[in-house]
Order: structure tokens, then C-alpha cells, then sequence
């Protein structure tokens, strides 16, 4: 996932939380082209055969921690009533296939137009 979003975004910059550490996965800082800083994604992806309600809250604290803007769990299922993505419960919830979309309209909800 990082390195398709570092692909895409080549102006953003990158944190990678490391596997077992505490908080998200990665830590999307979004830059404009002039290099202006506009915002902060934090993205936590998943893997599982269930979409767990727990994920969200421990989301919105690490969100809270890392000063971010936006928060978005990427996952193989999705909460009941979501096709592709939507907001659900204050998070971003998106499946694999539409990631890259949601990002590039949240950072242009953070301000950064794409050329």
C-alpha cells in the first residue's frame, strides 16, 4: 500500500508505523507541489474475514495522537451497507481496489490540487 500511495503522491511524505508497534500503519503527511504541507492521512489496512466495530475507536485514538486530519481503514470487508467506500463513524472505510481514489479526493478535501 505504501509504495502504490508514494507512487501516486510523489510530493507526500511517508511514516511507516512499524508491525507490533502501537497506532496505525501508515502516516500520510500531504504536501502541495510548492511543497506547503496540507494535512495528515493516517491509514490502517486489514485483513481479515470480518469487519470488526473496536477497529474504529482505536482508529480515532491513534488519529488523536498523531494529529491527523483524516483516518481510513483499508479493508477486505467492509461494514455492512458499504460498497467501495464511505464514511462510517467519523472514518474512512475503503476496500483495496478503491484506495487510491478516496486519497486523491481527500487530499483534495485537504486542500491539494492535483495537476
Amino acid at each position: 500500500m505504501q509504495e502504490c500511495l508514494e507512487r501516486a503522491f510523489p510530493y507526500d511524505k511517508f511514516e511507516e508505523v512499524k508491525k507490533g508497534a502501537r497506532g496505525a500503519d501508515i502516516l500520510q503527511v500531504v504536501h502541495s507541489s510548492a511543497g506547503k504541507e496540507c494535512g495528515k492521512i493516517l491509514w490502517e489496512s486489514k485483513n481479515t474475514k470480518e469487519f470488526q466495530k473496536g477497529w474504529i475507536e482505536k482508529l480515532k485514538k491513534d488519529q488523536q495522537e498523531a494529529d491527523a486530519d483524516v483516518a481510513v481503514i483499508m479493508s477486505v470487508v467492509l461494514p455492512s451497507g458499504v460498497n467501495s467506500f464511505d464514511m462510517y463513524e467519523g472514518v474512512w472505510v475503503t476496500d483495496y481496489k478503491s484506495f487510491k481514489g478516496l486519497a486523491v479526493a481527500i487530499r483534495q478535501g485537504l486542500g491539494v490540487e492535483e495537476g
